[in-house]
């Protein structure tokens, strides 16, 4: 996950660069910034396949695997790492698909993929010893990933003409331009990075492997409607972008002002809907493995971890449309930086 810090925020960088240029009327200049993009990330692909290299050697001895796993955790990390690398590049194009406002396609590919990834899964992992299985879901997620990288690549060369694929013609200075856009954006994300890693850990560390396992599979919940208000948040950045281009500021306060409102409206729902049933949906998914007064409290303190969370995420939801106009305005730094 920590691989995603080497996209250094480009891939919002040509998003917004992608909707600014249609804004402008110079679409014909969107193509040095993807070629661009493209040279870095071909670098940071690199260096992921020397990273994955060094992890894949010392995985066993760091995270003191049984030695009869030794050599599966190793190819899983391999299969892991080698597909992250081959994927990097792919984002200059996805970003394209994003900046031209297809999120039919962005997400029709990520459902398709998310599809296949679990029929492949379910239809093997069972006939498979636990090395097996590591290597299984390491291939078959990155495999997935890949694919649907490789169809959002083509999407953005089909849908966007002018996009040629010539990452030896990159712009230093354009590159330089961009990472100053984006440093701002991995400045936010790697704070959300830490915050998450580490309620992880404290997780880890206060409650049983079951207990954590049955914490993890009530989040999700709370990560759907996470994504949800990301996935909705993506989309004002780079309309904002686009009424940037064209100079309409009151086009801008209007977005500003209606998608605040309706983040407001989701994040409120949100939170009265989970807070009221968040307990009954436990007691019914997981009610059984926690009998007698031991049991009871564990299951109180998943609860009270999950509530505790959930109106986190909420005050996050709030204000993330803000921080997503000056974004798609790319004065963002500050609220980054807070």
């Amino acid at each position: 996950a920590y691989t995603r810090i080497l996209d250094m925020g480009l891939r919002s960088a040509i998003a917004r660069e992608v909707a600014l240029r249609i804004g402008t009327g110079e679409s014909d200049r969107i193509n040095p910034y993807v070629n661009t993009a493209a040279a870095y990330y071909s670098v940071a692909g690199l260096l992921i396949v020397v990273m994955t290299g060094i992890v894949a050697y010392f995985f066993p001895v760091w995270f003191d695997v049984q030695p009869q796993y030794h050599r599966a955790s190793q190819i899983m990390v391999l299969c892991s790492g080698l597909t992250i690398a081959c994927l990097i590049p792919q984002n200059a194009y996805g970003a394209v698909v994003s900046g031209l406002q297809r999120y039919d396609i962005l997400s029709g590919v990520q459902i398709l993929v998310a599809v296949v990834r679990a029929v492949l899964i379910f239809a093997f992992l069972e006939r498979l010893g636990i090395g097996g299985a590591l290597i299984l879901v390491a291939a078959v997620e990155g495999g997935t990933r890949l694919a649907g990288a490789v169809v959002q690549t083509l999407a953005a060369l089909r849908l966007c003409p002018q996009v040629k694929y010539r990452p030896w013609r990159a712009d230093r200075a354009l590159l330089w331009g961009m990472l100053s856009f984006g440093i701002n954006s991995v400045v936010f994300m790697m704070a959300l990075t830490v915050g998450t890693q580490l309620a992880q850990i404290l997780i880890g560390a206060f409650m049983s492997t079951a207990q954590a396992t049955d914490f993890s599979v009530a989040l999700m919940f709370l990560v759907a409607g996470h994504s949800f208000v990301v996935m909705f948040g993506i989309s004002t950045r780079v309309v904002a972008s686009t009424y940037d281009g064209k100079g309409n500021v009151n086009a801008i306060k209007h977005l500003l002002l209606r998608s605040s409102r309706y983040s407001g409206l989701i994040s409120v729902a949100g939170v009265v809907l989970m807070l009221l049933f968040d307990e009954v949906f436990l007691q019914l998914w997981v009610g059984a493995k926690y009998s007698g007064s031991d049991g009871a409290s564990a299951l109180q303190a998943i609860v009270v971890t999950f509530r505790i969370l959930t109106i986190a995420y909420a005050l996050f939801w709030i204000v993330l449309p803000a921080y997503n106009v000056v974004n798609g305005l790319g004065r963002h730094r500050f609220p980054a930086i807070v």
